[in-house]
């Protein structure tokens, strides 16, 4: 495959994950633009803003969009898992530094329940 068409389709995937975290965060998809890799180059892939401080890798979109189904499920709603990711985004930026001694919990399991600090538990 070129080089030229795999990018095309790697940028299109992406931009669909991005347009579908937008919508269930309730962003403006426009707003979206690629701003760098995270500190661990997590995924190889650049990390998406969603406006204000929202901060998401391709790998997190595709935790949120690829289970979604799961999450509405155990959420009730998809306005429930909305929150709990943008619970999970504040709590992060809050108070998982390491000045503060918070482990990193990651979105995959925040969604599944498994959380400490601020955030609470289930």
């Amino acid at each position: 495959m070129k080089a030229k068409k795999l990018q095309d389709e790697l940028r299109s995937v992406v931009m669909e994950y991005t347009r579908q975290t937008a919508q269930l965060l309730e962003r403006d998809v426009r707003d979206c633009h690629w701003v760098g890799t995270n500190d661990a180059n997590e995924g190889v892939y650049t990390i998406c803003d969603l406006g204000d401080i929202t901060f998401l890798t391709l790998d997190q979109m595709q935790v949120i969009i690829d289970q979604l189904p799961d999450w509405e499920h155990r959420y009730g709603s998809r306005e429930a898992v909305a929150k709990v990711i943008n619970e999970w985004l504040e709590w992060s930026i809050e108070d998982c530094n390491i000045e503060n001694g918070h482990a990193h919990i990651n979105l995959k399991h925040w969604l599944m329940g498994l959380r400490s600090g601020k955030g609470g538990g289930e």
